[in-house]
């Protein structure tokens, strides 16, 4: 499945008061066609976008979605590592993988060729769940929605992708600071509470938070 049709689902499966960061313009470009309060478009750099959501998962209550490619995940391990020992588990992690560089010319990375990639994000601290076979064939809404729903970080996603970009999508046409006051209002409504999931057998641990992350 191509990147902007990957990113239109996953957008509709997020919850109302889940924030998503977008790194990169061709992210950013594509996921602005289904722009919500709730998305941050990291436009023009690259690597500061990992950080910046932990950011915003430490400092709200609210879930933190990172979408990022497998090339910027590849530059960025450190970063990775940082949340995955932040604990908090409010911040989800989606690695959509098209085995390139797509803004720097397609050029190849080596993200497939490592022996495992599951096993390198697990020794990073992080857990991993491959959804690719969720993006495959016809799409079920419901289902991903349940699956999205319940989801509780630190954890990254795997989605293998097609190569390209939607040619027929515009720029984002909010300013930085149209987007940065936007998402502050976003994550300071009240209002809109938390979708994190507590599983019932779960809430005294929820209750007490001892590892420094939000919940």
């Amino acid at each position: 499945m191509k990147r902007f049709r990957v990113l239109k689902h996953f957008i509709d499966c997020l919850s109302d008061n889940d924030v998503a960061v977008f790194s990169g313009p061709e992210f950013s470009r594509e996921a602005f066609e289904n722009d919500r309060d709730g998305n941050f478009y990291v436009l023009d750099s690259p690597g500061l976008a990992a950080s910046l959501a932990l950011g915003m998962a430490m400092n709200s209550n609210k879930r933190v979605f990172l979408f990022v490619g497998d090339g910027e995940f590849l530059m960025e391990f450190g970063s990775y590592a940082q949340i995955a020992v932040s604990k908090c588990k409010n911040i989800i992690c989606v690695i959509l993988d098209n085995d390139c560089y797509q803004s720097a010319g397609g050029s190849p990375t080596i993200f497939r060729s490592l022996n495992s990639v599951a096993g390198v994000i697990f020794n990073m601290g992080l857990i991993s769940l491959n959804y690719t076979p969720h993006f495959e064939g016809r799409f079920d809404l419901s289902n991903m929605k349940k699956k999205v729903g319940n989801l509780i970080g630190p954890v990254a996603i795997l989605i293998n992708i097609e190569k390209g970009d939607n040619k027929n999508v515009g720029n984002v046409t909010l300013s930085k600071k149209e987007l940065s006051e936007r998402l502050k209002k976003f994550i300071e409504n009240e209002s809109l509470g938390s979708s994190m999931f507590v599983p019932p057998y779960s809430l005294d641990f929820f209750d007490v938070n001892t590892d420094g992350g939000n919940v």
